[in-house]
């Protein structure tokens, strides 16, 4: 997942990224991002289980409704994904 965060923020024009998460998944996203000193990666709202205008949430696939959300990468092994909120309809 990180790995993919990663891409996506050299895809963007504003390098950071904002990432949120619930709190059964933010030990392990914390641990990555210190480790690979990944600070582009804005995690304020981390431990919140709701997207609250986060550029990308890390997420379990049964805890989201798939048809409000963007899906960008699934984790079959850990029935995760990395998610973004569509984008309204003009």
């Amino acid at each position: 997942m990180i790995t993919d965060v990663k891409t996506l923020s050299l895809n963007e024009s504003n390098n950071k990224i904002s990432l949120s998460t619930n709190w059964r998944l933010a030990p392990p996203v914390h641990y990555y991002i210190e480790k690979f000193k990944l600070d582009y990666i804005e995690t304020n709202n981390i431990d919140t289980d709701k997207n609250r205008g986060e550029e990308l949430s890390y997420v379990f696939r049964k805890d989201i409704n798939e048809k409000e959300v963007e899906v960008l990468f699934s984790y079959p092994e850990s029935e995760t994904l990395l998610v973004r909120k569509k984008a309204p309809y003009k």
